[in-house]
């Protein structure tokens, strides 16, 4: 049971150890990035009963349309509901995360029994079959703008399916049969999903969390990261925003508001995600009435933030004004534990200025370090000569942390603190984010997205060193009409996906054409085209 679900006498009780090991349970193992454009607006109908109109448009100053968002289902199989949405975010953008970038234009998913398995529906094969043909059928109208991984922006203003859906025993573009089931990505999808940025959620609390829940994750989890990164007390979000980007139906009554979304935050409350509530009443853009809900982050909020931005520091619990007690009651028993069983010493500041009366006339800054929390020169100087210099200073920043923790007043011997924990050689826990491991982590990151960064430009030069060897053999060696021909020969081939626009199949058939005509060129492998970039071989960048 977590800390925030024992009773308060159960909770006080615990020690630092329970305390910290509990706080550990609510770091993500299991991250699942999923792209932070489309993401951000609604497909499915999560609610149980009742039909959903997605159609979202937002006017820029002159009255023109800037945002347009619009999810029309089929008649035939009817709006994606709550299957169809777990299946989204559980199974396929799980698939999607795995393949890489750039994605390939086939996404095996495995068997309708697996997925059906995975999902916890036993064997029910036929419910994951209708989601999935919900879910390809589903046509999105789109006008709308986004930033890319590099930066630049990009319009989608289009019409399309996400993707196909091939089951097993069908047949696959190359003619075998398909051994599962597999999803054909439709190119405005996949552009977007190869060049939209990605951000982190965690995969297993998706996975506990109902639809309506789940769903609130998603939207509430980019407030709840800003708010982190930013110090602010809380995060905020409108309820008609919810309400728009959720799909959910709106209220304009506080009463029904508060009950709709009591059950979603008891969720999170569970859990730990959030700790506060509190409702401030406001009015939308149309003079309707509105609400801006504010959220105090819990400790499974601050885990998963220390844990994507791998800032290693220790989770903690803070009481930061949450509007109602929850929050403060978590805090407020923490803080009982931790002087029921932490040491009494008294508290240092420590922005204080350097005393320089009290400082060796050793040059050492490890020993001016020590000087200045209070240890004698001579003391230091020992302390200096019988340990790694690099762990002291490891051993004072949490010392530090630690005489923060336990309060003013509470620790009485700062000094002899700071010697116990360098002469029994006490190592921080790795979760501890010292200055020297922080720049190691920098160090180390920054190397990472340096060869991530060249690994990047290489594939795409060598992407665009492909297209165009194609290029100039289908200008100088196949004739216009030939060309064509061969397009309307892949076209007729695609036509069995009903479902997919004529503009799509004509853009895969005319994929599937440049396709063959590179792989009858023998061009260079990528790591031969690398190695002919070390070498200077300027013809490999043309």
């Amino acid at each position: 049971m977590l800390l925030f679900e024992k009773t308060m006498e159960e909770a006080i009780q615990a020690t630092p150890v329970e305390i910290e090991e509990q706080l550990q349970e609510l770091i993500p193992f299991a991250v699942i990035r999923t792209e932070t454009e489309l993401s951000k607006y609604p497909i499915h109908n999560l609610s149980k009963k009742g039909s959903v109109n997605i159609h979202i448009v937002h006017n820029d100053e002159k009255g023109k349309a800037d945002l347009v968002w619009k999810v029309s289902p089929s008649r035939d199989y009817g709006e994606p509901r709550q299957l169809a949405y777990k299946i989204d975010t559980l199974v396929i953008n799980r698939r999607i995360d795995e393949a890489g970038k750039p994605l390939p234009n086939l996404i095996r998913l495995g068997s309708l029994r697996e997925i059906a398995q995975d999902l916890k529906l036993g064997s029910d094969t036929a419910l994951v079959r209708k989601a999935l043909l919900q879910n390809a059928s589903a046509f999105i109208t789109a006008k709308l703008t986004y930033k890319t991984n590099d930066r630049h922006v990009r319009r989608l203003e289009t019409g399309f399916n996400r993707y196909a859906i091939i089951f097993t025993g069908e047949q696959l573009p190359d003619g075998d049969k398909a051994d599962a089931v597999y999803l054909i990505l439709s190119e405005p999808y996949r552009e977007v999903l190869n060049n939209a940025p990605v951000r982190p959620l965690d995969y297993d609390y998706l996975r506990k969390l109902p639809p309506a829940a789940q769903r609130f994750y998603e939207i509430l989890s980019r407030k709840i990261f800003a708010a982190l990164k930013f110090r602010h007390p809380v995060a905020t979000l409108t309820y008609s925003d919810y309400c728009t980007y959720s799909a959910q139906q709106r209220y304009f009554e506080r009463q029904p508001m508060q009950n709709q979304m009591n059950a979603i935050h008891r969720e999170h409350k569970k859990f730990g995600y959030i700790t506060g509530v509190a409702y401030t009443a406001t009015v939308d853009s149309e003079n309707r009435p509105d609400w801006i809900m504010s959220y105090v982050p819990g400790p499974k909020a601050r885990a998963e933030y220390h844990t994507f931005t791998r800032s290693g520091r220790v989770i903690e619990l803070t009481a930061e004004a949450p509007e109602q007690g929850t929050g403060a009651a978590v805090a407020r028993t923490l803080t009982t534990a931790r002087r029921r069983t932490g040491p009494r010493q008294k508290h240092l500041n420590f922005d204080q200025p350097l005393d320089e009366s009290k400082t060796s006339a050793d040059p050492s800054p490890i020993v001016a370090e020590m000087v200045r929390r209070g240890i004698s020169p001579a003391k230091a100087q020992a302390l200096l000569a019988g340990s790694n210099p690099d762990t002291i200073i490891d051993q004072l920043e949490w010392g530090d942390q630690q005489i923060r923790q336990a309060g003013p007043g509470e620790i009485r011997n700062p000094a002899g603190f700071y010697i116990h924990l360098i002469q029994e050689k006490i190592t921080p826990p790795e979760t501890f984010a010292t200055t020297r491991r922080q720049k190691e982590r920098e160090l180390a990151r920054d190397a990472h997205n340096q060869k991530v960064a060249l690994q990047a430009a290489r594939e795409e030069t060598y992407e665009a060193f492909r297209t165009a060897a194609v290029d100039r053999h289908i200008q100088e060696h196949i004739r216009p009409e030939d060309f064509a021909a061969l397009v309307a020969e892949k076209a007729a081939h695609l036509q069995q996906y009903k479902m997919l626009p004529q503009r799509t199949i004509d853009e895969m058939a005319e994929r599937d054409v440049r396709m063959d005509i590179r792989k009858e060129l023998n061009l260079p492998t990528f790591e031969e085209f690398c190695v002919r970039l070390d070498k200077g071989d300027t013809t490999a960048q043309t």
